[in-house]
């Protein structure tokens, strides 16, 4: 398996198979994560998916990894395998396929492109130096989000205001870790953002994302002052529907099949959207807000249609 880098998660020091490493060895966690990337290198050029065993012995896996013990450590955390063989002993790593193999690392390739795309959405910029020619104190940085030159606004929200929204979001997403809820820049995904929101006006979508990020939601959920039922047979179907999505969350919070069954897919979806829980555990005094959200999620899925 030729190769001159291996995947490495950020998140490696924290795990609990390496913290279970740095006990049996005691050592610290930072010196293990040194001897793995010495081990899975000398692995990466061992193995491959073609022949993904390789056979030794524990001491010439110890001197790979620069550490005495490390093999049986490894063995005992479940990060490699050995079965006794007539030549010796016999060594395999699990899930290797996912994590060093070269479709492994096409795929980190693959994903380290596509948050590039995406980051290209937002450009980041440092603020001017002062009179003085050095920054005030703290860095002050501001993300703007450029526009791709194919993405047809609509004209109500083609103003700095939701511009600076839309910004502002998804640099929310992104600090959430929801890289792939961020559109890549001048994509078909980025149109179809800003065509979501055609109906709002451009005082609905700036609230709507204030709002939604006030509230840590994953999608900018979008109340309009104005969707209030014009006749009494409106009012009295949304109240049943609302009364519906109440009496089946809290009859079913776990069930979600009886759930589905009781709502139906339009008023299961709009409360899947909403949130199940926030529904269910509704009081008088957000009642009003989690309702708006829920029946507008409901119009958004009705219009869809």
């Amino acid at each position: 398996m030729a190769g001159d880098w291996i995947k490495i998660e950020t998140r490696l020091p924290q795990k609990p198979e390496v913290m279970q490493l740095a006990f049996i060895l005691g050592i610290d966690e930072l010196h293990v994560v040194g001897h793995l990337v010495l081990f899975w290198s000398w692995c990466d050029g061992q193995m491959s998916r073609e022949c993904p065993v390789v056979i030794g012995t524990k001491k010439g896996l110890d001197r790979a990894a620069c550490r005495d013990g490390f093999a049986d450590a490894m063995i005992a955390v479940g990060w490699l395998i050995s079965e006794p063989t007539k030549n010796g002993v016999s060594f395999q790593i699990p899930n290797m396929d996912h994590h060093l193999s070269k479709s492994a690392k096409t795929r980190a390739t693959e994903a380290k492109k596509k948050e590039k795309q995406r980051s290209n959405v937002l450009k980041v910029s440092r603020s001017c130096p002062d009179a003085n020619g050095t920054d005030s104190g703290l860095e002050k940085r501001r993300e703007e989000y450029v526009i791709g030159p194919d993405v047809v606004v609509p004209e109500k929200l083609n103003n700095a205001s939701c511009t600076t929204a839309a910004g502002q979001w998804f640099s929310y997403l992104l600090s959430k870790g929801l890289d792939d809820k961020v559109p890549e820049a001048n994509s078909p995904q980025e149109q179809a953002f800003w065509k979501h929101h055609a109906k709002l006006t451009s005082e609905e979508f700036v609230a709507s994302v204030e709002q939604s990020m006030a509230q840590g939601w994953k999608t900018i959920v979008t109340i309009k002052p104005d969707a209030r039922p014009t006749t009494r047979g409106q009012q009295a179907n949304i109240n049943a529907d609302w009364i519906q999505a109440l009496k089946s969350t809290r009859q079913h919070p776990t069930d979600w099949e009886s759930r589905k069954a009781a709502l139906g897919a339009e008023l299961f979806e709009a409360v899947k959207r909403t949130g199940t829980a926030e529904v269910a555990a509704v009081t008088s005094f957000n009642e009003n807000m989690i309702r708006q959200i829920f029946l507008s999620h409901l119009e958004d899925i009705r219009n869809a249609k």
